[in-house]
């Protein structure tokens, strides 16, 4: 049993006055840029739209032209076909070009009737109907997206169409090693009848490193994964040696507790570690552990797959953006109604998986408990979609009770 737990924002308030690696950035093509941190504020460059431009397929009026205009008593344009428009004149567009100079509307095609070289416009247009005025979607100038934001399809398509061709992204690397000497990876497996054949001899599959390795990449980061390590000192250190050369943050799963084959704290401190701590007052993810060597840090995680994804959230991601110089304090919540009891230990922080579901009528969510122990049920990261915590000086939340939650997949609507 670990002796004493330390709460995660103490251990953060120690381990970063060590933590003097810096995290570097990398200018690169925006179209590439997806999934990684953004290392600067991005600006517009010039206005969207760069020009007064038509929403809709039809022709390009003078409003004035056709104010009074009606199905009983149509107003006749001549059509014509250059760059600018005087009284009685109209110019066919489609949706997306320009406006032609003199124009300032466009009459929708299904609102006129086409006569050869003429149109009668049944319906008046006001002043700018029908346009997306220049700039009006950002202006040159414009904030687009702040440093610190994991950039997404969304952004990209927004940084491009405001002439941000290239951009500066933090050069994110984490070294990931699994230790273990029951561990053994999921390519080696053949069929299910040989899980049940390792499972008898206490051998298990390798599920943490998948949890651990995407977390990292939905962040922007590149790993490096090392492999799975015996349960052996010298070589789990001179594995974490090796990766902590090359990468921002190494990660160790596995070995973190205080059993006989729990090695992993006692590989670390051969290193020589300028801060180390083992133990957190959460749950789960209780023997998660940290520390510094040469100004980086090295996180130790649980094996256990829900523990380690835990730990890598809690303790992981504040130290990883402590490195980029970015506050960690831009986790999406969203507030919802709890429809069950819900009982923890006092004196430490619960991690809750929960399933929320929005209600299709009013847009209330509602927020299913499915577990505080169990460290390694994967059902319930696959059932949950979103993490409550309870903070240390509460036992619990009664039921109708609104909480905070963090999603960690889409909400779905609740089943009637």
């Amino acid at each position: 049993m670990l002796r004493e737990l330390k709460r995660v924002e103490e251990v953060l308030s120690e381990v970063l006055k060590y933590v003097t690696h810096r995290i570097g950035s990398v200018r690169v093509r925006t179209l590439e840029a997806v999934g990684k941190i953004l290392a600067e504020d991005v600006y517009a460059k010039v206005d969207l739209p760069p020009f007064d431009r038509s929403a809709v397929d039809g022709y390009a009026v003078r409003s004035v032209d056709v104010f009074s205009a009606s199905s009983s008593s149509p107003i006749m344009l001549r059509v014509v076909e250059k760059r600018s428009i005087g009284p009685g004149e109209a110019v066919k567009v489609c949706t997306g070009d320009p406006l032609p100079e003199g124009a300032d509307a466009v009459v929708m095609r299904e609102h006129v009737v086409e006569r050869g070289d003429l149109i009668e416009v049944l319906r008046p247009v006001p002043r700018w109907g029908n346009v997306s005025r220049k700039g009006e979607d950002f202006r040159a100038g414009d904030l687009i997206l702040k440093r610190g934001s994991v950039i997404d399809y969304v952004h990209i398509a927004a940084m491009l169409a405001t002439g941000n061709l290239e951009i500066n992204v933090y050069r994110l690397s984490i070294g990931l090693v699994c230790t273990g000497s029951e561990i053994v990876e999921p390519e080696s497996i053949c069929d299910a009848s040989e899980i049940e054949r390792y499972a008898k001899r206490g051998i298990v599959l390798n599920t943490t490193r998948f949890l651990i390795l995407e977390s990292a990449k939905s962040v922007g980061a590149d790993v490096e994964y090392y492999g799975v390590v015996p349960d052996d000192r010298s070589k789990i250190g001179e594995a974490v040696r090796s990766l902590l050369s090359r990468n921002d943050m190494v990660i160790v799963t596995g070995g973190t507790a205080v059993g006989d084959r729990d090695v992993t704290y006692s590989s670390i401190m051969s290193l020589g570690p300028t801060y180390v701590w083992r133990g957190l007052a959460i749950r789960p993810a209780k023997p998660t552990g940290i520390a510094v060597v040469e100004g980086k840090p090295i996180l130790m995680l649980s094996g256990f797959p829900v523990a380690a994804y835990v730990g890598f959230w809690v303790l992981g991601m504040p130290v990883l953006y402590h490195m980029m110089s970015i506050e960690h304090n831009n986790i999406a919540m969203l507030r919802g109604v709890l429809t069950r009891r819900l009982a923890k230990p006092p004196s430490l922080r619960a991690y809750v998986r929960v399933r929320a579901c929005v209600d299709p009528e009013d847009g209330t969510i509602y927020v299913a408990p499915l577990a505080l122990t169990g460290s390694g049920l994967l059902s319930t990261l696959i059932k949950g979609n979103a993490i409550l915590e309870i903070p240390e000086e509460l036992e619990g939340y009664e039921e109708g009770t609104n909480v905070w939650i963090r999603p960690v997949r889409d909400l779905n609507y609740c089943e009637k």
